[in-house]
């Protein structure tokens, strides 16, 4: 159980009880009605217990949590079904090392078409980026972008998702969009009220274009307003400026997709993401793909959803990608629901 998870929820344990006497009945308890409810607290304490001894020799995601450096009550773990939350240093290295090649990297990340060494510094490094950033300093993003300006690299925030969760984001995330495009969309043509005014505005894009991607797109801007909450909050369209985006224009967003081009003369949209007033990534292609990424950039940097795009984000985490699935909010499950039958 530790090798997946060091802090196991309750349905996890219970997982793992009911597999235990499944394999060897001779360990069902009698008199129980599901069988193995004494072995959910023996597991319970026996996980508590065994974190102790790692917690001792020094792994990290256990020694955050020590008496030494914060109070016990608040204790650092996964929020976001992470595997490889804290992990720790690959064997024969050190702080000294890794910031050696962190060094390294800064220089090695400015060379055009430089992927592949870039790729193996940055995979070599992951576990002192994490210890650096957003678990343990918290620092800002500007500083983040100065120290590691890898990891706000498209490609890159692909590869440090897949190494947290063990998925693939993209092929993921699309797949399960496109399983229920058809049934969001038959909910979407649904809608009464004033919701029905907001959602015909976003249905209408349909007309422009039915491509594939602009179809997903259309069934992420519906799903906002399905949710109740406000598109507005996510994307911010910038559709008569050529060039470059003006850095104080930006300084009042927190977590934004801007995007620039895409009007009637003809010039092509470009996306990109502002975290804390400081654009990490531009030149995306879509707002869809900008969507994407900034899942995995909110991965990649250990941020917390906004409050006002909470359902939207977590149908995106919990619905598309599958982490931490069965743990949904009321509105979400009834989604789920309506999605399944």
């Amino acid at each position: 159980m530790f090798q997946h998870c060091a802090y196991p929820t309750s349905k996890q344990i219970c997982a793992v009880a009911q597999a235990l006497i499944e394999k060897y009945p001779c360990l069902r308890e009698p008199g129980s009605l599901s069988g193995y409810d004494g072995w959910l607290s023996r597991l319970k304490n026996k996980m508590a217990n065994y974190r102790r001894k790692p917690k001792q020799l020094g792994c990290p995601e256990l020694a955050i949590n020590s008496s030494q450096h914060k109070r016990p009550a608040a204790v650092k773990k996964p929020q976001k079904a992470e595997l490889n939350y804290l992990p720790p240093f690959p064997p024969g290295e050190s702080k000294q090392t890794l910031e050696r090649v962190r060094v390294e990297l800064l220089s090695d990340f400015k060379i055009r078409n430089n992927q592949k060494p870039v790729a193996e510094k940055t995979a070599r490094t992951f576990s002192y980026c994490r210890q650096e950033m957003g678990v343990e300093d918290s620092p800002s993003v500007r500083d983040l972008l100065e120290r590691w300006p890898a990891l706000f690299d498209a490609i890159q925030v692909k590869e440090e998702f897949k190494s947290l969760t063990a998925i693939d984001l993209e092929s993921q995330f699309y797949s399960n969009l496109d399983k229920y495009t058809d049934r969001l969309l038959r909910f979407f043509r649904s809608k009464e009220g004033n919701a029905a005014c907001k959602m015909n505005e976003v249905l209408m894009l349909l007309d422009q274009d039915a491509g594939v991607d602009n179809r997903r797109e259309v069934v992420i801007r519906g799903l906002m307003v399905y949710l109740s909450e406000n598109a507005e909050h996510l994307i911010t369209q910038y559709q008569h400026i050529k060039g470059d985006l003006d850095p104080d224009n930006l300084t009042h967003h927190t977590l934004k997709i801007v995007t620039k081009g895409g009007s009637a003369d003809g010039s092509p949209l470009e996306a990109g993401i502002v975290l804390e007033g400081v654009q990490v990534i531009a030149g995306l292609q879509s707002v869809l793909n900008a969507c994407v990424i900034l899942v995995g950039l909110m991965y990649a940097v250990n941020l917390s959803y906004p409050k006002p795009l909470r359902y939207t984000f977590e149908f995106f985490q919990k619905m598309l990608l599958e982490l931490d699935s069965g743990k949904l909010s009321p509105k979400i499950l009834s989604l789920k629901n309506k999605l399944l039958t």
